[in-house]
């Protein structure tokens, strides 16, 4: 009988002062850093108050919000997901400059800049600042809802992507589609089938694998958006797939290196307290460094990401409810297509007028390729339950725990917990 090795025959055992400094950082602190504002009120209604500069006449203006956060982690090694610090016990700050700024009733635009330890946490361990967006949007025609916007922001798809942003989470967590590796490649694909079926074998590898929608997406390009009653349609073309890692989003860096990843949503609002969306999305997600592994007739611009999506949302005083259902396709030379199936089911309650619970079950199922009896990937159920905090309108204190379950054994950690403190003006 074959044994897969789980995670935990092979991990290595951090020392017992560095889980205590590392536990201590995470409980303690968000408190030190944000409490004492507590006590100055002064200091807290100054700074809620908008940062707004317009001529007298009001036009144009802009207005400038700070988001800063923290965030402490304390997982299982290798540590789930989107999570790049091996170590799996450390803290990630951010800080968040955003600034809407608008001439007339019809032309705006938007940057956010943001400083921390890399998009996503632990990736650049030394400290980075991106402008994550950057873009003019304009308002065509009043009546029909008509607006193009151009530049770099987040994707259409999906609707998750919405409130991704830590005060519209009710959870730390992103849900597993778009969070999770698969074992999909982007710098070179793989030689027969069974390298891409014997990755199940191996923990992540972050570096080289791809999940299916990487976290909002801010990929650079154009959008056109349009709404007619209780039905708003978005059609975008950007420079990169869903599933494209960070460092290809920028247009002015990166270019358009493949062609244009086509993708659409349309939402229809039945009642006020109901929202549902079909997503679609194609295009190549292969980095132009594969080029040397593919067939000698295959290039970069003919293997593709197709992946559709049902979004679901409901509320109603303090209940809130979201589903999510997508499929994927991508294509995979010499071996045919990798297909899966990802899904949530995501509720927050308000158990009190500044209290809230929030759970989320996500899902992952993955087929079989061409030439293996066994999936492409391993199974994933994961598990996500956090309480939150928000004491005003400007503080927010988040504490999540996630437990995840790959079948035929864990390669990667299976626990996790988090806490966040968020504070914006």
């Amino acid at each position: 009988m074959n044994v897969i090795p789980c995670a935990d025959s092979h991990r290595p055992r951090r020392p017992v002062h560095r889980l205590v400094i590392a536990f201590l950082l995470v409980t303690f602190l968000p408190g030190v850093v944000l409490l004492p504002l507590q006590g100055q009120a002064g200091l807290r209604e100054r700074l809620a108050v908008p940062m707004v500069v317009a001529t007298p006449t009001g036009d144009p203006w802009a207005q400038l919000s700070v988001l800063a956060e923290v965030t402490g982690y304390l997982a299982d090694t290798p540590p789930q997901g989107l999570l790049f610090d091996a170590d799996g016990a450390f803290v990630q700050p951010r800080i968040a400059l955003m600034v809407d700024a608008g001439w007339g009733p019809r032309l705006s635009g938007h940057v956010l800049l943001q400083m921390d330890r890399g998009f996503d946490p632990g990736r650049h361990a030394d400290g980075e600042a991106r402008f994550d967006e950057y873009y003019l949007q304009a308002e065509l025609l009043e009546a029909a809802r008509l607006q193009v916007r151009i530049g770099k922001f987040l994707t259409a798809f999906g609707g998750w992507v919405s409130r991704h942003q830590s005060i519209d989470n009710p959870l730390i967590s992103a849900p597993v589609a778009y969070g999770d590796m698969t074992t999909i490649t982007d710098n070179a694909v793989p030689m027969n089938v069974d390298v891409l079926v014997n990755r199940r074998n191996l923990a992540e590898q972050k570096q080289t694998w791809l999940p299916v929608v990487w976290g909002p997406s801010y990929t650079s390009g154009v959008s056109l958006a349009a709404g007619r009653g209780d039905v708003d349609v978005v059609v975008e073309v950007k420079n990169a797939a869903l599933s494209s890692r960070p460092e290809t989003w920028d247009l002015v860096a990166d270019g358009f290196p493949t062609d244009p990843t086509i993708t659409g949503r349309i939402a229809w609002h039945p009642a006020p307290e109901w929202t549902a969306g079909l997503s679609y999305s194609r295009g190549p997600y292969l980095r132009k460094s594969a080029r040397d592994s593919l067939p000698l007739d295959t290039g970069i611009d003919d293997v593709h990401q197709v992946t559709t999506a049902f979004d679901l949302a409901f509320e109603r005083r303090r209940l809130q409810i979201w589903l999510e259902l997508m499929t994927t396709r991508f294509d995979v030379p010499r071996i045919g297509d990798a297909e899966l199936i990802a899904g949530f089911i995501e509720t927050r309650y308000k158990i009190a007028p500044r209290w809230w619970l929030a759970a989320r079950w996500n899902r992952t199922v993955f087929d079989h390729v061409t030439g293996s009896e066994r999936s492409w990937d391993r199974h994933l159920t994961r598990i996500d339950a956090g309480i939150g905090f928000r004491p005003d309108a400007k503080l927010t204190v988040k504490l999540e725990y996630n437990r995840g379950q790959a079948s035929g054994g864990n390669v990667n950690g299976r626990h996790q917990v988090a806490l966040q403190a968020v504070f914006s003006f």
